[in-house]
């Protein structure tokens, strides 16, 4: 690798923002229906934002070891266990340069 090079780090799997958003409902139980409003497509929306995490995997021989689901899972509950201490977190972001 040279150094700078950039990588994307991602499953292989392919997921509609739909589907992901009525994966991580299911997950923490809230009906797709009382919280999302579908509202008309947007002019100029990219049909897919396709990413490729080949030249990681070529690279370095990576590989993911868990589903898209067991990390959003995951995420969710780290999120819960630590939800008191993100309460305590600035609420604003500051970009760095």
């Amino acid at each position: 690798a040279t150094h700078g090079e950039c990588y994307h780090i991602s499953t292989n799997e392919i997921i509609t923002i739909r589907d992901l958003v009525t994966m991580i409902l299911g997950i923490i139980n809230v009906d797709f229906d009382s919280i999302v409003n579908i509202s008309q497509e947007r002019l100029g929306k990219d049909q897919a934002y396709k990413l490729s995490s080949k030249k990681l995997r070529d690279h370095f021989k990576w590989q993911d070891n868990i589903s898209l689901k067991t990390g959003i899972e995951r995420t969710i509950t780290w999120a819960k266990d630590y939800f008191n201490n993100l309460q305590k977190l600035p609420k604003n972001y500051i970009h760095k340069a």
